[in-house]
């Protein structure tokens, strides 16, 4: 069985059928994709109006990318917690 929210034809499509590792919790992606966007924005100076209005395609992708890198890295770890920098995280870009 899936995890809730998603579909047994979404899974197919991820390496190993979309199975989680154990301990893995899905609860904590939401907010992790939503910090890592924000710290995202910051770090390149973006965070605020202005900064979001003049963000171009390739902007775009970079910051979507990291946010599901980071989302999906906190779906491995036990109780959802996040990656840190002291676990080796790259900043955003």
């Amino acid at each position: 069985m899936p995890p809730r929210g998603l579909r047994p034809e979404h899974l197919a499509a991820l390496p190993d059928g979309g199975a989680l590792p154990p301990g893995a919790a899905l609860h904590g992606a939401g907010d992790a994709f939503t910090a890592a966007t924000l710290a995202h924005l910051h770090r390149t100076g973006r965070l605020g109006r202005e900064g979001v209005d003049g963000l171009d395609g390739g902007e775009i992708a970079r910051l979507l990318s990291y946010a599901v890198e980071i989302a999906a890295d906190t779906c491995t770890r036990a109780g959802a917690q996040p990656p840190y920098r002291s676990d080796g995280v790259p900043a955003p870009a």
